[in-house]
């Protein structure tokens, strides 16, 4: 069994839905269909689902898209699914949405900052007029300026996830270590570090109104905050 379809059934457990963002993002937006980018199993669209929302996941990998469905499917709501990467939204190039959410520090995957300039573009343009984009991130300022190599360890019953991270010139290598039971799982992934005033300016080059919180509480972002969470209006 491969890193990814072993980290799909102990996700949930590994990474619990945080209700707080989910409280958060409902706060902010107006009733209408949603794009969840890189959904992982699909804890935010379980969630905004259940509250009446049109939710579209998407994943790369299969075996979470897969997730996906035997989650929507137990929970009783309909979330149209597909297996792509954020950079392929042309897919969607017919379809609008209110809001897009990419939670879970899953857009630091892309390579570039060409990448991530483009797909900003494309987010830009499947949104309707006033709609809301979400990015939530580590906080890459601290990393960086702390020389972080370490995320906390995640201990939860037979089941541990250690992370650590490489720096290399303008990349992060991110080791991860899934441990379940006596058996070990590893994988090893280029992350592309982005600052909040890298991030906030191609927002803004993309012509979103950008404000950046700490957290999903909603305080203001500050360099020792836990988190980057960016809320980009059209």
């Amino acid at each position: 069994m491969n890193f990814y379809k072993q980290l799909s059934e102990f996700y949930d457990t590994i990474f619990p839905l945080n209700e707080q963002s989910v409280t958060f993002i409902k706060s902010k937006i107006t009733k209408g269909p949603i794009l969840d980018l890189a959904a992982g199993t699909g804890n935010h669209s379980i969630a905004l689902a259940k509250l009446g929302y049109k939710v579209t996941a998407t994943d790369l990998d299969q075996n979470m898209v897969e997730k996906i469905k035997e989650k929507a499917a137990a929970n009783n709501v309909p979330i149209e699914t597909h297996q792509l990467a954020m950079e392929e939204l042309d897919q969607f190039q017919e379809t609008r949405f209110t809001t897009i959410i990419c939670i879970g520090n899953s857009f630091v995957h892309l390579q570039s900052f060409e990448d991530v300039a483009n797909v900003v573009s494309e987010m830009y343009d499947l949104l309707d007029a006033g709609g809301k984009l979400f990015i939530q991130t580590v906080n890459y300022d601290r990393v960086l300026s702390d020389g972080i190599t370490k995320l906390p360890d995640i201990e939860r019953e037979n089941i541990a996830f250690y992370r650590t991270y490489e720096h290399q010139q303008d990349k992060i290598i991110f080791k991860g270590t899934l441990t379940v039971a006596d058996q070990t799982y590893e994988n090893e992934v280029s992350l592309l570090p982005l600052t909040s005033e890298q991030l906030g300016q191609i927002l803004r080059e993309a012509n979103f109104t950008v404000n950046m919180y700490g957290s999903f509480k909603g305080e203001p972002f500050e360099i020792t905050s836990p988190a980057l969470v960016v809320e980009a209006t059209k």
